[in-house]
């Protein structure tokens, strides 16, 4: 039996790769970003094979994942600041920002309002910037 290569069925390297570094960063964890993908593939219905979906399911497995432990992943340091957010922040913000996730779509997604998006946005936005200092 020939191993099912994701590009039979509409997804690229790239969807892949965006799907992994979304969750990656929405986890703060490479296994549970591992295991948030497969289940993003495993959700995705049979009519809707893209790369689009996956990153969808994708991104709502990683928010249902509560994450414990964590292999050492290889991060450029500005996104190493994202993961050491807080979880609440942290979503909000890669949504919202690195993903571009419409701002009441993401209010759905993490089951809130659009202020308290803004506000954990805005909240992780100062912390990021005074990392750097």
């Amino acid at each position: 039996m020939r191993a099912l290569n994701p590009s039979d069925i509409g997804i690229s390297s790239e969807d892949l790769d965006r799907a992994y570094v979304t969750a990656l960063l929405l986890t703060g964890s490479a296994e549970a970003a591992e295991g948030a993908v497969l289940a993003g593939i495993t959700a995705m219905e049979e009519d809707n094979l893209s790369g689009e979906s996956l990153l969808w399911e994708s991104i709502g497995a990683s928010i249902a994942i509560a994450t414990s432990g964590n292999r050492e992943i290889e991060l450029p340091p500005a996104l190493r600041r994202v993961v050491c957010l807080p979880r609440r922040l942290r979503d909000a913000f890669v949504l919202r920002v690195l993903v571009n996730v419409p701002l009441g779509v993401c209010a759905r997604i993490l089951d809130t309002n659009v202020n308290q998006v803004d506000a954990r946005v805005r909240v992780a936005a100062q912390a990021l910037a005074n990392s750097e200092e």
